[in-house]
């Protein structure tokens, strides 16, 4: 109770929203201002669907988020391959006082890049958990961070991004709500789908308050494929989400 108190004065200062009965929260619309970021050597080339500028920042809180990973925040890309999936890479914020050491586990999906409600993501490919934030600015600022995956032999539709496992946000996602669009997908939570009580994936753009999104602030770096490898991850994963 102590955390959702200090979030709710923490949104008063800083005007916050909420959107309608939801638990879906947004740091208010301007300009961001991008500051140097994590400078992790990640290989091949950077793909993202936004336009290079963010307006906003999202994230969920308290009946938001619940395992497996409602709450999740991704981006679909659709991979002309074979690659390998070096890294993945996020624009992030904060705002004072407001972290306190909440991690995220970063994630990718199959399916989710032929358009929305086509091909929702899937089956869990490969997932890394108890990552922290590593660059985390103040907004108006944000600040790239790059998180290393090296998935080898990708082709095809993907979904990237993280589930941030603490009901009371540390961070926010920066989003894209100018540019030329991209696939921002959300897991909602049962009962905060604004027509579908049972939650699942869809449009993270559904959300009242999230009308505007383009694309969220996930990108991929794809390098030249050799051959397939599993994650050293994978093998546990697959085992609890066949």
């Amino acid at each position: 109770m102590k955390k959702f108190a200090a979030l709710l004065f923490f949104l008063a200062l800083t005007g916050l929203t909420v959107a309608n009965a939801s638990d879906a929260l947004t740091l208010g619309k301007t300009v961001a201002i991008i500051v140097p970021g994590d400078t992790r050597d990640c290989t091949g080339d950077l793909i993202e669907n936004h336009d290079g500028s963010f307006e906003n920042g999202y994230a969920w809180q308290g009946a938001g988020v619940a395992p497996p990973y409602y709450g999740a925040m991704a981006e679909g890309f659709d991979v002309s391959g074979p690659k390998t999936l070096t890294c993945i890479s996020m624009y992030l914020t904060t705002i004072q006082g407001l972290y306190q050491g909440q991690l995220m586990d970063i994630y990718v999906w199959e399916g989710g890049a032929a358009g929305m409600h086509a091909n929702p993501p899937g089956a869990v490919l490969y997932m890394n958990p108890g990552q922290a934030p590593v660059e985390l600015p103040i907004y108006p600022e944000c600040a790239q961070n790059t998180y290393e995956i090296n998935m080898d032999d990708v082709n095809g539709e993907i979904t990237v991004g993280y589930w941030a496992v603490d009901t009371t946000p540390g961070f926010f996602l920066m989003g894209d709500t100018n540019g030329f669009g991209g696939e921002p997908w959300t897991c909602f939570a049962p009962g905060q789908h604004p027509t579908n009580p049972d939650g699942g994936w869809d449009d993270a753009s559904v959300v009242p308050e999230w009308q505007d999104l383009k694309s969220f602030s996930l990108g991929i770096y794809l390098d030249e494929g050799g051959a397939p490898t599993e994650s050293s991850t994978w093998g546990s994963i697959k085992a609890l989400f066949e």
